[in-house]
């Protein structure tokens, strides 16, 4: 039988086979024998319980005998694991195992790893968090799980799990500490501390971790001092499904936003378009550009800077292509491998819980090199002129090639341009390039009614072509009133400064110009003074000018433009708003100034704000709307069906093209991918549901108890109320008691009074008789003495003295 002691590097293998050893006096074996640390040292070899498997072990032999094999792997699980072997496996802190394995490899290996590709598994042991997630041991069968922190806090307390899991019983209680294996190796029994990671990892260091591992340390309870750059990685101690019902979020991302100052106001048109279209939009600005020239934030947008680490890995993998291989293998805070800079932005965006990103300018196509297979949210890509060689064939470069395999939809400027990529990808659709506000009145004007005022402004997209514009205006034959606005470039911006400089001279030319950047204030207010702006873009440059037609719309200036797509397609739509004329040809380019100076300006005005009634922001919004409800319809059976059509339609219309199949079956996978994943959501439901049944059993159960409580209380009520009737009765009783108290105490006073009262009275009684008694005797005596003459005058009185007599008897 045999045991695997399985972990990442220095994640408390070692000290468990020291408890192990102390504990239940288990011999434990390593599957790469240790010879050059554990084993070439005894003290520690027998410590840790230490023993050499046999020079040829076979592993199946092993598991035949009736010995227990306890063997240490850091390796991934493979063919050498068994169902039937049990496994234990140690799990720490990703941060300080890393960090251990870089001061092991310093020590023991003399490594020129450095902590960087560590962490993102440069090594021969791969990744942490790939370890973990390749062991997978909180749903492996057959598996004790343990937490190095747990282990060295108390290590007693996994005595018990050890005990059953292995099924053996513990001969001793005692085990060393860490500071005694320290004293007996203390290059091998390094720290052992928590947190001993703050005092080495860099803030990059710890970006990168968190980026890379940010799943398996919350799946493991490893969810303090996240970056704080990461704070919504949070969710993910939550069960993720990628059900758009439960979320209605955006997530937009520029990768060219430092290249190109214009992406700036493009990107903030994007998110005032889009943020009624969504709950939450967040918008992963660099260097805080976006933030600063966004006026008015919509509550729902949040602007998230960019860590640093990724803005720099972004500019090193635009590097020059002349650059060497070394130097081009980029070193982030170090060195960080090239391969690994996208991954790290994925896993960022991806932390924020998004239903779908939108990739805008034309960047897109890079980033989308390096998607990942298992990103659960739509892509939505915008396509940009530079995207494209030539608008006249629509041919596609590589990059638009891949990007349209690796994408769910796209967005492209103006309907002519998305009409051309159809053939490429059905879900292509247009996206304003400007909107205007539903309550914007244009405000007719014009300067003179007997001068026109002509135009070129943004000289920096005409530059290739303004030695014919000023050339044609110099030979002009007529007078006319003309200026060149916007901010020269290099030497061929100083060589057109220049060139203009024979309009000054020129006596039938009114001349203005203004050399200088044309920020927001300035571009408005020049944009106005004209009446009629003249481009001369060519067929290669044509895409650019959207935003000027825009721009002109909005100040009520007219057009005039070479005959060449974009603007064929407007003046069939607008025939007063752009006149025409043949591209590089100076007469033509006359007969149109001439054209317009007799114009109907009604009609150039009623144009114009039929164009901008066609762009207002609530019907873009609601054309956006209904595409993007589309779209994300699509179940994954069609999605499939739609990836195998785009390559089939790329090689009849490319056959040169050999696309790399690789990246349609990465599609593939991530479909049946999301197909597990649901059939897992489903079981997961059918639990819930089992456990919905229990719960509603529980609740009934509940509700009897609660019924019965609730008669408990109703009698414990009517008990109460019966026990305060006693009570009241009760104190009625006592008050009356204590009235008859009263009552008799005043009677017994009453009584006591009588008692005396009548000693009184018995005293005086008896005085009474004694006066009596000596007034009787008194009168016996006298009666005796009496004469016969006294006794005949008695007789006469004979009755009374009768009386008397009698009376003195009974007294006597």
């Amino acid at each position: 039988m045999i045991v695997w002691l399985a972990s990442y590097p220095r994640s408390g293998n070692t000290f468990f086979r020291v408890l192990l050893n102390s504990i239940f006096d288990i011999k434990t074996y390593s599957i790469y024998g240790d010879k050059l640390d554990i084993g070439a040292d005894k003290a520690t070899s027998d410590v840790v319980g230490h023993a050499f498997l046999p020079q040829d072990y076979d592993l199946k032999k092993l598991r035949e005998e009736e010995t227990t094999y306890y063997i240490k792997t850091h390796d991934l699980p493979d063919q050498k694991i068994s169902p039937e072997d049990k496994i234990i496996y140690l799990i720490r802190d990703g941060r300080e195992s890393t960090l251990s394995y870089k001061k092991y490899t310093d020590t023991f290996v003399q490594s020129d790893k450095s902590l960087i590709d560590v962490i993102s598994g440069n090594i021969n042991f791969g990744s942490w968090g790939d370890h973990v997630q390749a062991w997978d041991p909180l749903n492996r069968p057959n598996t004790l799980l343990i937490k190095f922190e747990e282990l060295t806090q108390d290590p007693t307390s996994q005595l018990a799990s050890i005990s059953r899991f292995l099924e053996v019983k513990p001969i001793s209680d005692s085990i060393p500490t860490f500071e005694e294996l320290q004293k007996i190796n203390p290059k091998f029994f390094r720290s052992g501390k928590k947190d001993s990671w703050k005092e080495v990892y860099t803030e990059d260091d710890h970006l990168v971790f968190w980026l890379l591992h940010h799943k398996p340390m919350l799946a493991y309870g490893y969810s303090s001092n996240i970056h704080p750059q990461l704070s919504t990685l949070n969710r993910f101690k939550k069960e993720r499904f990628n059900n758009s019902s439960n979320k209605n979020n955006l997530a937009v991302y520029d990768p060219d936003l430092r290249d190109f100052g214009h992406n700036i106001s493009f990107n903030i048109h994007t998110l005032n378009i889009l943020a009624k279209l969504y709950d939450t939009i967040y918008f992963f600005d660099i260097g805080g550009y976006v933030e600063k020239n966004f006026k008015e934030i919509p509550d729902n947008i949040i602007i998230v800077q960019l860590p640093d680490l990724l803005v720099h890995a972004r500019d090193l993998l635009y590097a020059n292509t002349s650059i060497s291989i070394q130097k081009t293998k980029a070193i982030i805070s170090g060195e960080l491998p090239l391969d690994k800079i996208y991954p790290l932005l994925w896993s960022f965006i991806e932390s924020y819980d998004v239903e779908t990103l939108l990739l805008t300018s034309e960047g897109a196509n890079r980033i989308l090199y390096k998607t990942p297979p298992n990103i659960d949210f739509s892509i939505i890509v915008h396509i940009v002129w530079a995207m494209l060689k030539s608008l006249n064939t629509y041919s596609l470069s590589e990059d638009i090639k891949r990007t349209m395999l690796k994408t769910d939809s796209l967005f492209a400027l103006e309907d002519y341009l998305a009409e051309a990529l159809q053939p490429y990808n059905e879900n292509v659709h247009r996206f304003p390039y400007m909107t205007y506000p539903d309550n914007y009145t244009l405000q007719e004007h014009f300067h003179d009614n007997n001068t026109v005022q002509f135009g070129t402004i943004g000289i920096m997209n005409e530059r290739r072509n303004l030695d014919f514009l000023i050339q044609s205006i110099d030979k002009y034959p007529k007078p006319i009133s003309y200026a060149l606005y916007g901010q020269p470039l290099g030497e061929e911006g100083s060589r057109i400064v220049k060139l203009s400089s024979i309009l000054e001279d020129n006596d039938t030319v009114t001349f203005k110009s203004r050399f200088e950047f044309l920020d927001d204030e300035i571009f408005e207010k020049t944009l106005k003074s004209l009446d009629y702006c003249i481009l001369a873009y060519d067929e290669k440059r044509t895409l650019q000018a959207s935003g000027i037609v825009y721009d002109c719309a909005k100040y009520g200036v007219g057009l005039i433009c070479p005959d060449v797509v974009p603007f064929s397609l407007f003046a069939e739509i607008y025939p007063s708003m752009f006149t025409l004329y043949k591209s590089k040809n100076s007469a033509s380019l006359h007969q149109a100034i001439d054209k317009v100076q007799n114009l109907d300006k009604d009609k150039l005005f009623q144009d114009i704000n039929r164009f901008i009634d066609t762009h207002k922001i609530s019907k873009e919004r609601n054309y956006l709307k209904h595409i993007i409800t589309h779209d994300m319809q699509r179940n994954d059976s069609a999605y499939i069906q739609f990836l195998e059509k785009q390559y089939t339609k790329l090689q009849k219309l490319e056959p040169s093209y050999n696309i790399n199949k690789k990246e349609l079956e990465v599609q593939k996978y991530m479909i049946e991918n999301r197909d597990k994943n649901i059939t897992k959501f489903k079981e997961m439901i059918e639990n819930r549901d089992k456990d919905i049944t229990k719960f509603k059993k529980m609740i009934e159960n509940r509700d009897k108890d609660i019924t019965k409580f609730k008669e408990m209380i109703e009698n414990r009520d009517k008990d109460i109320t019966k026990f305060k009737k006693m009570i009241e009765n009760r104190d009625k009783n006592i008050t009356k008691f204590k009235e008859m108290i009263e009552n008799r105490d005043k009677d017994i006073t009453k009584f006591k009074e009588m008692i005396e009262n009548r000693d009184k009275d018995i005293t005086k009684f008896k005085e009474m008789i004694e006066n009596k008694k000596s007034h009787f005797t008194i009168l016996y005596k006298m009666l005796e003495s009496i004469d016969e003459t006294s006794i005949i005058s008695i007789l006469k009185n004979r009755q009374t003295i009768f009386k008397i007599k009698q009376i003195t008897k009974d007294n006597l």
